[in-house]
Order: structure tokens, then C-alpha cells, then sequence
């Protein structure tokens, strides 16, 4: 484990449930479960996993050796990925269960109900962190997508040009309306940006709010400056624009 950098939320949590059990199951692999742990295996790798848990038995003490003792080791043949996918999944006992990998928690409604707010929480303030004032002239605000001039918005490829005629008029009028509701003095939700290696900035969301921005002569905008992995993991364009109307990021 590295040091804490930054505690982004607590919350106490009322004893958690599971079932003290270890159990074998078989559907398209080998399913070891024990507690919090399921544990994916293919018949290949089950019967190494067994006999490893058996030879190791064999040589063990009970208990009695006074340091920590390899009793044995082998290497399971390849076999099933993970995927990285998290699940959450409702049991007809009112549980929830989240998968992610061999990790199996199970988590009674109120403990479900107090994560979600624990990770709502940590969310405001991981992008609190990272919001800055950053100059407008350090950001460059186009993409593959976005282009400065129309016939370069429109020569986009993959694209039908009646798309991107369209696209080009929704991105002009959003700005437009996006300025009108400044000017009235409603507060923007920060947009996203990456640090690029020259020290300027890449616009990652928030097209309209920083064009709406350099549109009216403001010379500073609110970012949340994240790393290129959390850019790419964002939901584009899932943020409402205004502050107190939806949450954020």
C-alpha cells in the first residue's frame, strides 16, 4: 500500500453480513466462494489449485511453526481473463452484490445506501482538488471533432455533411445561449481539461462553456485538470453546464 495522499470521505457502516461458508459451485467455470472472495478457476486450474491446497495440507504443522512458512507453491495454467467490469446486482434476500474481479462483496440496503453517498461524497471532492482558474489562451479548445472554421468542421470524416452542418448550427446556438445566461450571472460547472507536455492545456469537455467564455472577453475559466486516464473514463457531455441546477462531473 502507498501513503495516503488525500482522505476524500468516511463514513461508519453497520456490521456487515456474509455467510461463513466456503462453497464449490460449477457452471461455466469453477466458482470458489469464501466470504468476500469468488474466486474463478477452469477445470484445469481447479485441479492444480486442489492439489496444491493438498500437498500444502500434507506438510502443514497445525499451526505451530513460529514464522511465515511457504508449505506449497505451484503455477496454474492459463486459463480464464477477468475482465475489469464492476457489477452491482440486487439478491432476492435485499442484499446487493458488487463484483468486481474475485471480489465479492455483499452489502445490506443500508450499508448500499451509505456507500452510494460515501462515493458521492469522495466525488466532489476528488474534482474539488483539481479545480483551478486557468487562462483561456493556454487552452486549446479543438479535437478531432470540434475545428475552428466551418469548412474544417464540416470535412470531418466519418460523418455525413448534413450531420455536421447540423452539429456546427447546435454548437453555434448553444454558445450563444450559453453567453445569454452568464451575462445573467449564472455560474458554470468547471470544464475538463488535460495538462499537455508544454505545460498548455487540452480541452477534454466543455466546448461550449469555454467558446461562450472567450466569446464574452473573460480571460480566465474554472477546469477540473485531470490525468488522460480519468479523461478518457469521463462521461462526455453527461454534465449540466450551470452550477446548483445537477451535480457536477
Amino acid at each position: 500500500m502507498g501513503d495516503v495522499k488525500t482522505v476524500l470521505a468516511t463514513k461508519d457502516f453497520m456490521d456487515a453480513y456474509f455467510e461463513d461458508a466456503l462453497r464449490l459451485e460449477v457452471s461455466e467455470a469453477v466458482h470458489l466462494h469464501w466470504r468476500d472472495t469468488r474466486i474463478l478457476l477452469t477445470p484445469d486450474q481447479f485441479k492444480t489449485f486442489y492439489n496444491c491446497l493438498l500437498r500444502g495440507y500434507n506438510v502443514w504443522d497445525g499451526g505451530l511453526a513460529d514464522q511465515d512458512t511457504v508449505l506449497h507453491e505451484c503455477v496454474l495454467p492459463n486459463g480464464i481473463l477477468l475482465e475489469p467490469v464492476v457489477s452491482l446486482e440486487e439478491q432476492e434476500n435485499g442484499c446487493i452484490h458488487f463484483h468486481y474481479k474475485d471480489i465479492r462483496v455483499e452489502i445490506n440496503q443500508s450499508n448500499f445506501v451509505n456507500m452510494a453517498l460515501l462515493f458521492e461524497e469522495a466525488k466532489v471532492n476528488y474534482f474539488k482538488e483539481r479545480e483551478q482558474s486557468i487562462a483561456i489562451v493556454e487552452i486549446n479548445p479543438y479535437d478531432h471533432i470540434h475545428k475552428p472554421t466551418f469548412e474544417e468542421w464540416v470535412a470531418v470524416e466519418g460523418y455525413s455533411r448534413e450531420h455536421l452542418v447540423k452539429d456546427w448550427d447546435d454548437h453555434v446556438d448553444g454558445i450563444l445561449w450559453m453567453e445569454h445566461f452568464i451575462r445573467a450571472g449564472f455560474e458554470i460547472n468547471p470544464i475538463l481539461v488535460t495538462e499537455l507536455s508544454d505545460g498548455r492545456y487540452q480541452r477534454r469537455d466543455g466546448y461550449k462553456r469555454l467558446m461562450a467564455y472567450k466569446g464574452l472577453g473573460r480571460t480566465h475559466i474554472p477546469c477540473y485538470v485531470v490525468s488522460e486516464q480519468v479523461a478518457l473514463t469521463m462521461p462526455q457531455n453527461k454534465q449540466f453546464p450551470f452550477k446548483g441546477y445537477a451535480d457536477g462531473v
